[in-house]
């Protein structure tokens, strides 16, 4: 009795189970075009079931009743697939696909493994609902965006597992494969606030530094110094925002790479403060502000690329190698001295890949985590410095004369944070 019980029991939470799955996606069917459906909420809640019970009675021992059920279900499914062509001559393949994705998802339930098939069934759902969002951003998209990201695929799929799994230097400090991860994730971010600038086309000066600082803030501040030298409001607004970003998603990629409490801990110091500063300033200053929106706006769509340019890509992978190699070498011949001033110096050329060796560095175990959060603390404070001089060079003196107000105070608040947090440790 007990054994026959337990039997049952495991029927029942297979049809149940088989079905859930198969209603999760139905639900999204019936959502989305309710008059022109091939197939809805009972047609899918069905599909996931037959799967389920097929699997289940090949599991019992049941092979050609399972056969038969899973035939019958792949046949009417190809049937449904025939009608659909010979009533609307199209070809369309979504209904048939998404029904064979749920009679799998069943299936896999029908086995015993409910959490793969209901994730399975969720990430149907998911593609599934995300048409009428996604295909927009998708026409959007120019042919280089699609090179590029088939670029950076090739690199993820091709060139990181040929990587070998170990260091490659003499001091055991270099990954390659480190490396191209520390890059795909930058580039994966990236590529979000890129999206968001491709969906939009207008905007104001603040909101620009914003999204021109989450996919490149020196290129914005090279080009609102360049292009609005004779309107240094607009500098006074987008390098502020922009940075203030860049500090923020900085601190994301470091709190990732290092995957230390510690390390985010001091780099939170400088961020958070100069962050909250620099959007302060910006906001007052946009308040204030009268300019061509559009004009700002298509500068800068024109001039920041693709996130997903290998170019940059590769930049940024030499940098952290060359860096990593760099500061080894400074803490061999001249110890934690030399070690500070080989990041204040790189920082110079990109506080952003000296940021991220520094956390590669903690990880890796190379560097001491409470020393590795001090250097990215004072390589982010060096980061709103340095737009001054990205501003000198590509604006003027004059132009710097008439905005270091601005630019100064969030870097000043990053300082304090720095420095309270030397007096408490």
């Amino acid at each position: 009795m007990g054994w026959e019980l337990s039997g049952y029991l495991d029927f029942l939470r297979t049809v149940i189970l088989s079905a859930a799955v198969g209603m999760l996606i139905g639900v999204e069917r019936e959502h989305a075009r309710p008059a022109r459906r091939v197939a809805g909420f009972r047609t899918f809640t069905l599909t996931g079931l037959l799967g389920g019970l097929s699997t289940y009675l090949a599991r019992v021992g049941m092979g050609p009743l399972a056969v038969a059920v899973l035939a019958g279900t792949v046949g009417l499914v190809t049937l449904l697939y025939a009608m659909r062509v010979y009533r609307r001559r199209s070809l369309g393949v979504v209904t048939p696909l998404a029904l064979m994705v749920t009679l799998a998802s069943g299936g896999l339930v029908g086995l015993g493994r409910f959490k793969e098939g209901a994730t399975l069934a969720i990430l149907t759902a998911v593609v599934l609902l995300s048409r009428a969002r996604v295909h927009p951003i998708l026409r959007r998209l120019s042919d280089r965006d699609v090179l590029d990201a088939i670029t950076v695929f090739s690199l993820a799929a091709l060139v990181y597992p040929l990587c070998p799994p170990g260091p490659v230097d003499p001091w055991g400090v270099l990954n390659l494969r480190s490396v191209i991860e520390i890059v795909l994730i930058v580039l994966a971010v990236t590529a979000i606030g890129y999206v968001g600038m491709r969906i939009s086309a207008r905007g104001g000066a603040l909101a620009t530094g914003l999204v021109g600082g989450f996919v490149s803030s020196s290129a914005t501040t090279a080009t609102v110094a360049s292009r609005f030298r004779e309107v240094p409001r607009v500098v006074a607004v987008v390098v502020p925002a922009a940075t203030a970003v860049a500090e923020l998603r900085n601190m994301a990629y470091v709190g990732v790479v290092s995957r230390s409490p510690e390390v985010l801990r001091w780099v939170a110091l400088v961020a958070v403060p100069a962050a909250l500063v620099g959007l302060l300033v910006a906001a007052l200053g946009a308040g204030r502000l009268d300019v061509d929106e559009e004009r700002l706006w298509g500068i800068l769509r024109r001039r920041i690329r693709s996130p997903l340019s290998l170019k940059p890509a590769v930049k940024l992978a030499v940098l952290i190698s060359g860096f990593t190699m760099a500061l080894k070498v400074a803490q061999l011949l001249a110890g934690r001295s030399g070690v500070v001033v080989g990041v204040v110096v790189g920082s110079l050329a990109s506080s952003h890949a000296m940021s991220l060796t520094l956390a590669y560095m903690a990880a890796s175990g190379k560097l001491d985590p409470g020393v590795a959060g001090r250097l990215i603390a004072l390589a982010s404070l060096e980061t709103g410095l340095v737009k001054l001089l990205w501003v000198g060079a590509f604006g003027g003196p004059g132009l710097v004369r008439r905005v270091w107000p601005y630019l100064v105070p969030p870097a000043a608040a990053g300082a304090v944070g720095l420095l309270a947090g030397l007096l408490l440790a």
